[in-house]
């Protein structure tokens, strides 16, 4: 039997995507309905609220430690000093929304994306695009 330990109390509404940084040991995750981006540090036990103001439901890692977000406004590169930068929202002429992504440790992002539409979700499609040499990331 093991004990089960609450690391954060966050009260969130869709609590998604945590990944570990482990060069800056830290735990992130998103927040889908309540469009917040989260981060905590098992050393301080703090949990901090981090906003790139984009809706966000996936993140990924690049080499330099900046996040790959990817949401309903499509990917971006976002640095935690406020620069952000979107790096694909259409396909064949169809806005992506992003649902769930993953890094591998070549630098390819792997991904899916929704469509909703009047009768709610429409397609659902997978994405995947080496971007290796734009935003290296990190698995």
């Amino acid at each position: 039997m093991h004990n089960l330990e609450v690391a954060c109390a966050e009260r969130n509404r869709c609590g998604e995507g945590p990944i570990w940084d482990a060069a800056r040991r830290r735990l992130i995750w998103t927040d889908v309905e309540g469009a917040v981006l989260f981060e905590f540090d098992p050393n301080t036990n703090q949990t901090a609220r981090v906003s790139p103001n984009l809706p966000v439901s996936a993140i990924a890692l690049n080499s330099s430690g900046d996040l790959v977000l990817g949401g309903a406004t499509g990917l971006h590169l976002w640095r935690e000093n406020g620069g952000r930068r979107k790096i694909v929202s259409q396909a064949a002429g169809e806005i992506l929304s992003f649902n769930d992504m993953i890094a591998d440790p070549r630098g390819c992002i792997y991904a899916g994306t929704i469509h909703w539409g009047p009768n709610g979700m429409e397609r659902c499609r997978r994405l995947s695009h080496s971007i290796g040499r734009h935003i290296p990331c990190r698995g």
